[in-house]
């Protein structure tokens, strides 16, 4: 019997009552034997065997769409065997290139290791290859393990099916080895794999549980909050555009910190922030916390030395300008002390113009980007979307000629209404609603 349900997830919260816990980010003093187990177990070697010593293989999830932008960042930074697959990139590396890939990849949403693969065409193939997981190496103590579970075209399907006899596994792995845990909370809510928390603050392990075609393939969060949280947004303009999907429209568009570059309906300045970071060569992990840190496998003078080895190659400023503009001052003092908490507040000139009545800034031609208010995200001020689409087509040909640009519309209609040379297009998501990036040459 085959079964294309999916979403199914299940929540449980381990807790390794057994050992002394760590506060915040501190590794685990995982040198210490297990106390309980039938024979002692040194944890440090389990971790040191399965997690910081094999070459683990891992994948980079980012908004479809923008796979070739995240693949040609990934093999920027280095990461092995990096290929571009439907809805991210994977690639292969140790402990160490995850962490590097949470730290730099400017458009992924996440980054999942994976820890296992195997044939299950029933619930006991499930338990048994499970069992025989480390996950007294891999889950960290103390915080609430968040299973996801999606099946097609597989014999198995359902909490009774898939998630229990994981959960079952996982549960009596641990207390094999002397670790206690509290009784299950199952959660069948369907909740989307890239949406944020339901609750501030809430941290939880994702396991990610893919089963199809009776293969099973299993997969451990190491970001934690969604990684376009850089860690400094303050507030937004109303309509924010996440910072990952912003970066990835400015790589899209061949920007690289060698142009000026203008944002010229800001909202809360995104584009010019990324801008600034892209042109500075900042890390956009650089503000923020990740799952990782709280695994057993994590020692803090790894990832330490790691974030030192980027502060040779960051520029003190933006080697050519950043122009933020927008109408009306309240927006525009979102976009400064958005730039302030980022720290890129001496790369950007804000100005308070208007797009319909503003000329392209003197100097040589470079790229010019639009998030204009459009459809539910925030209304334009007029009827017709796609004669307002058509005044801004317009005004970017008598005023912005020479200049590459990017406009983010909301319909096909919108994007052709236009009427650019156009070099290519994005089709993404932003905000649940699905969008045109129109890239092209005034």
């Amino acid at each position: 019997m085959s079964s294309s349900r999916s979403g199914l997830q299940f929540l449980i919260v381990i807790h390794f009552g057994a050992m002394n816990e760590p506060s915040g980010n501190r590794p685990i003093k995982a040198s210490r034997e297990i106390e309980g187990a039938r024979a002692p177990v040194n944890l440090e070697r389990r971790i040191r065997q399965h997690v910081i010593g094999p070459v683990h293989g891992w994948f980079a999830a980012c908004t479809p769409g923008l796979e070739p932008v995240l693949l040609a960042q990934a093999r920027t930074i280095g990461l092995a065997d990096a290929a571009a697959i439907q809805g991210g990139v994977t690639f292969v590396g140790r402990l160490g290139d995850g962490h590097r890939a949470n730290l730099h990849l400017r458009v992924a949403n996440r980054v999942w290791m994976r820890i296992g693969a195997f044939s299950a065409r029933a619930p006991e193939d499930v338990y048994r290859e499970a069992h025989g997981l480390p996950w007294e190496a891999l889950l960290p103590a103390g915080i609430p393990v968040r299973v996801q579970a999606t099946t097609a075209n597989s014999r198995l399907f359902g909490s009774g099916m898939l998630g229990r006899p994981l959960l079952d596994a996982i549960v009596r792995r641990l207390r094999s080895l002397g670790l206690s845990v509290p009784p299950l909370d199952s959660d069948e809510r369907i909740v989307d794999e890239d949406a944020d928390e339901i609750e501030e603050g809430l941290t939880r392990q994702i396991l990610l549980a893919r089963l199809d075609s009776n293969r099973l393939e299993l997969s451990l969060d190491s970001s934690g909050q969604l990684l376009h949280r850089r860690g400094f947004r303050i507030s937004h303009g109303g309509a924010p555009l996440r910072e990952t999907l912003a970066a990835g429209i400015l790589m899209a568009a061949g920007y690289d910190g060698s142009s000026t570059l203008v944002d010229a309906m800001c909202g809360s300045g995104t584009f010019a922030v990324e801008a600034a970071s892209i042109a500075r060569g900042l890390p956009p992990g650089r503000a923020r916390g990740f799952m990782f840190q709280r695994w057993p496998s994590y020692r803090e003078p790894a990832f330490n030395h790691l974030r030192r080895q980027t502060e040779g190659e960051v520029r003190a400023r933006a080697g050519h300008p950043i122009l933020s503009r927008d109408n009306g001052t309240p927006v525009l003092d979102i976009a400064r002390r958005h730039a302030k908490a980022a720290g890129v507040f001496g790369d950007i000139t804000f100005e308070n113009n208007d797009f319909f009545q503003a000329p392209a800034p003197v100097g040589p031609a470079g790229l010019v980007v639009l998030n204009p208010p459009y459809g539910l995200r925030l209304s334009t001020g007029s009827d017709d979307p796609v004669a307002f689409y058509r005044q801004v087509g317009t005004r970017l040909l008598e005023v912005w000629k020479g200049w590459k640009c990017a406009v983010v519309a909301p319909s096909p209609a919108t994007a052709n209404a236009l009427g650019l040379r156009e070099n290519g297009r994005l089709q993404i998501a932003n905000g649940g609603l699905r969008v045109i990036v129109v890239l092209a040459r005034c």
